[in-house]
């Protein structure tokens, strides 16, 4: 697929959002992706060598993630064409005060802001998928060490894997699909690259994240742990690699019940006949104009019964943009005086 004009996506088009274009994993990846003719976004705070003669379908994003707010405008303008994220930006590990400030912002904060800016957009047209490059420690954090900045930096890497976890469980069955990394050593400048089992190839990493970016929508959360550079199908599977007190989710779960979830699929049941006595499962999965009896017309009523329920009212250009359960779930948890 070769995408000569980046403002160009046709529906079947992936258009990939890659942070940390300019560090190790990062422009490995970003390298592959250009070669394959991909429309993508390339973020970091120095423009990377090999983009001086980048083709047309490549964008470089000059974005500084310790101050993540502050989102250039190139990004909020693609963000309705973004259908991959891939969150590889880490900062250089270092004993200072400041590393651990930075390693949080832009491991967790930074990750987390941007996901929320493209998660409305995704869950509208109930395609999307996000990545986030972990550790090994934030599966086994470390349990006897007086190192700060390891302690903090198991607990960043932990914060990011509990999001994705997140991400997966409530909105996998919108067509999210949601991954997590957590390998422990990726072969690369920083550290000893002697001969290791737990040493894992970029060539490897490369492999396993074309294979992701071209995996058909809506296929199960992966892993890569410790030693283990194979993708884990069909779900999670964690026991090998995590306390037997930390359940592994099933593939198959619904979004968590939740407040707003039940609230709003009582709203569903009451104004489209058609599901009203239909499980949680289907309403959930109820869409505009797949859904029976919801019409335009019917649509503004739906708005209606939404806004009195939750007593407040949805500015006239948010009401197109609302056109499944999923996108409606999403926009009441993210406008949280609704």
């Amino acid at each position: 697929m070769n995408i000569k004009n980046p403002c160009y996506h046709s529906n079947s088009s992936k258009a990939i959002l890659l942070t940390g274009a300019s560090g190790h994993i990062g422009s490995k990846l970003a390298q592959s992706f250009i070669e394959q003719g991909y429309s993508i976004y390339l973020s970091s705070r120095r423009k990377p060598d090999y983009l001086k003669n980048a083709p047309q379908h490549v964008q470089w994003i000059e974005y500084d993630l310790l101050e993540y707010e502050h989102t250039p405008q190139i990004l909020l303008d693609n963000l309705p064409v973004i259908t991959h994220f891939i969150h590889a930006a880490s900062p250089l590990p270092d004993r200072s005060e400041q590393f651990n400030y930075e390693f949080y912002t832009v491991n967790f904060q930074a990750f987390a802001h941007i996901s929320k800016l493209l998660l409305p957009h995704m869950l509208q047209r109930r395609q999307g998928a996000i990545m986030a490059f972990g550790s090994y420690f934030s599966l086994f954090p470390p349990s006897q060490t007086h190192d700060r900045t390891f302690i903090e930096y198991s607990a960043a890497k932990s914060a990011m894997m509990n999001y994705s976890l997140f991400l997966y469980k409530r909105y996998q069955q919108c067509g999210l699909h949601s991954i997590y990394f957590a390998p422990s050593r990726i072969q690369g400048p920083y550290h000893d690259n002697s001969n290791s089992q737990f040493i894992i190839p970029l060539q490897r990493i490369e492999h396993i994240v074309n294979e992701w970016v071209n995996a058909p929508a809506g296929e199960p959360l992966w892993f890569l742990a410790h030693g283990k550079a194979e993708l884990q199908k069909g779900g999670p599977s964690l026991s090998a690699y995590i306390p037997n007190s930390l359940t592994p989710i099933n593939e198959t779960q619904s979004i968590p019940s939740t407040k707003n979830t039940s609230a709003l699929i009582e709203v569903f049941q009451n104004s489209f006949p058609s599901i009203k006595h239909a499980n949680s499962e289907v309403i959930q999965a109820a869409a505009f104009e797949q859904t029976a009896g919801w019409d335009s017309l019917n649509h503004l009523k739906l708005i209606m019964n939404i806004e009195q329920h939750f007593e407040r009212t949805i500015p006239s250009d948010d009401v197109v943009k609302l056109n499944s359960f999923c996108s409606i779930l999403a926009y009441i948890g993210e406008k949280k005086s609704l």
